[in-house]
This record gives C-alpha cells, structure tokens and sequence, in this order.
C-alpha cells in the first residue's frame, strides 16, 4: 500500500507532468523507481529528467541534464522559480492572519539551531506590541525569556518550534551540504505544522538564501498560500514573535548548558568561543565536544 509521503511525490511529478504538457513540452510516462518517481522532459533535442523522491524526511525535487541548456533552465523556473508562490503585490503592511517564521542560533558555534513559526492575527497585534514585540536581536537575554512565555501564553497550540540540537546538526548539515538548504527545510517543517492548524494566504519568513529553498517544498500544489521571503521581515509582528520564540530557546540552551559543565559558554563565534572550546576538548574531548557546537564553523578548524 502507497504511504502518504509516496502518494504526495506522485502528486507532484503528475502535476509538474500537466504543467510541462499545458506549456507544449512532451513529457514521458511517469517510472517509479526504489525511492523516487521520475519522467523526462523533451523539446527538440533537448532533455531534461524530474526526480521527485520519497523518503523519511518527505519529499524532495531534483532535476537531471545539462544546466546550460534551454529546456533545463526554463524547467528549473518553473520547479525552483522565486515566482513560483511570491506573485502579486508585496506584503506592505500586517495581514489579518499569516503565519511568520525565523530562525536562531545560525551564527553560534555552540548549541542549537531552532527555528519558529507562528499563526499571526491581528487580534494579537496590540498586545505584541504593548510587551515589546520586536528583532529579538534587540532584546536582552533576560527580558527575551520574559516576552517569549507571554507570546506562547497567547498563541496557544498557533506556534511551532524545530530546535536541532548540535549533534542532529552536524548530520542535517552533512547531508544537505549547505546551511541555506537545511533552513529552508526546517521552515517548511514549521510551516507545514502550522497550516495543519490554520490555513493562511500569506506566509512571511526571514529571508536567508534563495526561495527556491522553501518553494520546492510545496512545490505539489498543497500550499495555497502565497510565500513572501523579506530581509529584515522582523518589521513584521508575527516574524518578530517567531524570532523572539527561537532565540530563547537558544538562550535556554546556553543557560542549562553552563550550568550542567560549571563553566560560562559564550554565544557567538569570537576567540573567546575558541577557548572555551579548546578547554571543552581537553576536559571531555572530541566526541564530547561534537554534541555541543556546530563542526562545520572555521572555529572547528583551530582546535586541530
């Protein structure tokens, strides 16, 4: 029997198959392979194959032929396009209700990357401001404690947190080969939590890399909703709200940390982030020390 994650890659090659067909290009049939269905694209001689797989993570879209061609850069517009789900006017002001998201602990050599969503309304938006609701960039490690409890009080369930601890980081990072990719599939998780609770129009998110890293999570059509990818969206309460919620729980972390090994773990990625993991190597050692902060960092380098 067809498990739900296989059922949706069909889904969305048989739609990327429609699409491709609407649009003059010949398709073949769909093959289903081990872990993937697949079909080739065609336009005089030209060729290009769409793999979408289906595993323990979801799906995932890649596409195979000669990225200098034509047809492979037209199908990739079509598959990864910043088009794709950022049509129609930008979002100038808040939304009734969308959801925000942001991500913390990105730029710390030591703990975890957490990244939140959460179901904006404008019901909320007086209260989000009256407590001070903005960056968390802007707010002390005490305070941000204080703020995210209230927004959590008054969202409910409508907030979703993926907190990746080192260890898990360190495996995520290694298999998607680049931290832009690996945040944008911890946004569509939260993202995809999120509109199990609440179907929304607009969803904003910090912009960290291309859109194409959230887009072709929903490239199947199963997100009606149109995604927006701003720099600095923190302007926007909900994304403030969700970046508040992230960063404490980094600043959680940090704190149960030090307390735990009795020694001050700095944030950040400073000389002094070096010696405080030089001392961790010397007192627990590599393995140890592999559960506590994120190896890809140049830091990692100096403590050969």
């Amino acid at each position: 029997m067809m498990n739900t994650v296989e059922s949706s890659a069909l889904k969305i090659i048989k739609n990327y198959a429609a699409v491709f067909i609407k649009n003059g290009f010949k398709v073949s049939v769909i093959y289903r392979k081990d872990y993937n269905y697949e079909a080739v694209i065609t336009n005089n001689k030209d060729k290009v194959k769409l793999l979408v797989f289906f595993g323990k993570k979801g799906n995932k879209i890649l596409l195979q032929g000669n990225p200098d061609h034509k047809l492979y850069k037209e199908i990739h517009d079509t598959v990864f396009g910043t088009n794709l789900f950022t049509q129609g006017t930008e979002v100038e002001s808040e939304p009734d209700i969308y959801i925000g998201t942001d991500e913390s602990g990105k730029g710390d050599f030591f703990g975890p990357l957490v990244v939140c969503g959460v179901i904006m309304s404008a019901s909320h938006a007086d209260y989000f401001r009256q407590i001070g609701v903005k960056d968390s960039k802007l707010i002390d490690d005490h305070s941000i404690l204080i703020i995210a409890d209230k927004i959590k009080i008054v969202l409910g369930n409508e907030f979703s947190v993926l907190k990746i601890k080192p260890l898990k980081y360190n495996e995520l990072q290694q298999q998607f080969g680049n931290i832009n990719k690996l945040l944008g599939w911890a946004h569509s998780e939260v993202i995809k939590n999120l509109l199990q609770i609440q179907k929304v129009e607009t969803i904003i998110c910090d912009k960290f890399g291309k859109p194409e890293h959230i887009d072709k999570y929903f490239a199947g059509g199963e997100c009606k909703a149109k995604i927006f990818q701003y720099t600095k969206a923190e302007r926007f309460l909900g994304v403030a709200a969700a970046s508040i919620i992230a960063r404490a729980e980094v600043v959680k972390w940090f704190k149960l940390a030090s307390e735990k090994l009795q020694y001050e773990i700095p944030l950040g990625a400073s000389s002094a982030v070096d010696q405080t993991a030089s001392r961790m190597k010397k007192i627990y050692g590599s393995e140890f020390l592999s559960k506590l902060v994120k190896l890809h960092f140049k830091n990692s380098s100096k403590l050969k």
